[in-house]
């Protein structure tokens, strides 16, 4: 299978994109229905949200990263620590914010998130071959 690499700035713009999007929702007041439980009755939904928006984050991240000449174990590695010192970033801004807190559940969500997605592309890399486009009229229709 074949997957389009995006030019690099549009890469680095999207993970920009995906940080402000997790910053203003780590800020914001939450609705209450984010505390009530979530699928399996495992976590609340809230937790959900922390794992599926850091693991989207990563996984952006690592899409912008690919073609750094490092190898893959070290953009992984790259990809997490920086996921994760968002994540963590983001708890310490919550524990100064009174109508949000700080959660180390949060913490290892956020990390659990990252490292679900390093798994994920992992198999993605060995899976699918990336081919640069220079221009996005070059997308497939």
């Amino acid at each position: 299978m074949k997957l389009p690499l995006l030019p690099k700035w549009l890469r680095y713009l999207l993970v920009i994109g995906a940080g402000c999007l997790i910053v203003i929702f780590s800020v914001y007041r939450l609705p209450n229905w984010v505390t009530e439980l979530g699928p399996l009755g495992l976590f609340p939904i809230r937790q959900y949200l922390h794992l599926i928006a850091y693991a989207g984050f990563a996984l952006i991240l690592g899409y912008a990263l690919v073609d750094i000449p490092r190898p893959d174990w070290q953009v992984l590695l790259i990809v997490f620590v920086l996921t994760f010192l968002l994540g963590l970033g983001m708890e310490a801004v919550q524990a100064t914010l009174p109508h949000r807190h700080a959660s180390l559940q949060d913490v290892i969500m956020n990390a659990a998130g990252a490292a679900l997605a390093i798994g994920i592309w992992r198999v993605i890399l060995r899976r699918v071959r990336l081919y640069r486009i220079k221009k996005l009229s070059e997308l497939p229709a």
